[in-house]
């Protein structure tokens, strides 16, 4: 049957991603749950580097789970993974992002810089071949804004359905477009003041893998009327539950 939270999550992603996407803390008693395209990269180098402080290791690789301090749901025994999620002893953390630069910087990254990438080999399976440069944002919208949930890309998949907001209560939801204040918050309320001071010192607070100015860029590729329907009404969830400007313009 399985834990009651792991059930909850695979309705809407298959258990590879809730595995990759499930940040534990036992000694902490928290687990952040990261949205891909949101900050992952950087939140997750603050809290491993957290974990690991006091020990004779350091952060290798923040996107490879079996380097990371932090276990992941199938080490954790049914009854604890529940308490994980629903109980008042574990805090519960994520990050977000408006819908419209995260599609925006998925198409930039994962699918026209990084044709190779596990995220242009899933349009490619939706287009019968085509990926890359040969897919437009325009199709890559309509093709991403018609899946469900648990057939969208971890990538792209809807944040509110991702994170399972309707079940699941978090106590922190940082945004990226604060995220220079959100993180150090999300710090102390995982690790203190001590915790606090120790990331204020660091020099290393950003390890995003790539920048790639999506932001600067929506009114470049946001042009077709449909296009922005499209997210508008995919991605309704998202704009109501984090609070996000439906129009483009609210969110430059």
């Amino acid at each position: 049957m399985g834990a009651r939270a792991e059930n909850i999550f695979l309705e809407n992603k298959p258990k590879k991603d809730f595995e990759i996407s499930s940040h534990i803390s036992l000694p902490n008693r928290y687990v952040f749950v990261q949205v891909s395209k949101a900050a992952s990269s950087s939140v997750k180098w603050a809290l491993q580097s957290l974990e690991f402080q006091r020990t004779p290791w350091n952060v290798i690789d923040v996107n490879n789970k079996f380097f990371s301090p932090h276990i992941s749901p199938y080490q954790v025994p049914e009854k604890q993974l529940d308490d994980v999620f629903f109980s008042e002893e574990y805090k519960r953390a994520t990050f977000v992002r408006s819908p419209y630069t995260r599609i925006l910087s998925c198409y930039l990254h994962r699918v026209v810089a990084k044709p190779r990438s596990a995220t242009n080999a899933a349009v490619k399976r939706l287009t019968g071949g085509r990926g890359g440069e040969d897919v437009t944002f325009d199709e890559f919208v309509e093709l991403i804004c018609s899946q469900s949930a648990v057939n969208q890309e971890a990538h792209w998949r809807c944040q509110a359905e991702d994170l399972c907001v309707a079940d699941i209560s978090y106590d922190f939801v940082g945004k990226l477009e604060s995220i220079n204040g959100d993180l150090p918050e999300l710090v102390e309320l995982l690790h203190g003041k001590a915790g606090l001071e120790w990331f204020l010192e660091s020099t290393k607070a950003d390890a995003s893998p790539m920048k790639t100015g999506s932001s600067k860029l929506l009114y470049e590729y946001y042009v077709d009327h449909g296009t922005v329907q499209r997210v508008k009404n995919r991605y309704a969830d998202d704009f109501e539950a984090f609070g996000y400007a439906r129009n483009v313009i609210g969110d430059v």
